[in-house]
């Protein structure tokens, strides 16, 4: 209901937690989704078809994760890079910045794997004011 909400307003893109909440708003309308948790490549047959249905985002942590996206995925997807910044839980820490590179080298390998730009969450809200 607050997805639909959204789209009323305009919103065409969503951003959502899981492969599962993929296909739930692909079966929806939904036609821009990102999945901003990485890749589970035991979901690649899930992946696959979503990306035949929509226009795909998906998250990766290391250059493995983009061979095998590569090699096992044949229409384009949209990927982001996960930044660590400061939470320690997931991401990569923006000292390993020989990582990143790794992982930008392997997107230029494979011409349907789109480099959209790096993803970054608090886990706690930010607040304006004092």
């Amino acid at each position: 209901m607050i997805g639909q909400w959204f789209r009323e307003e305009g919103i065409d893109q969503i951003t959502v937690s899981s492969v599962g909440m993929a296909k739930y708003f692909a079966d929806a309308g939904w036609e821009d989704i990102t999945i901003a948790f990485p890749v589970n490549i035991r979901q690649v047959q899930e992946i696959k078809e979503l990306a035949a249905r929509v226009k795909l985002g998906l998250l990766v942590l290391d250059p493995d994760t983009i061979d095998f996206l590569g090699s096992n995925l044949s229409v384009p997807v949209s990927i982001w890079m996960k930044i660590d910044v400061g939470t320690h839980r997931t991401g990569i820490r923006p000292e390993e910045s020989s990582r990143l590179e790794m992982i930008l080298e392997r997107l230029t390998e494979y011409v349907h794997l789109e480099f959209k730009g790096f993803l970054a969450m608090l886990d706690t809200p930010i607040r304006a004011g004092r």
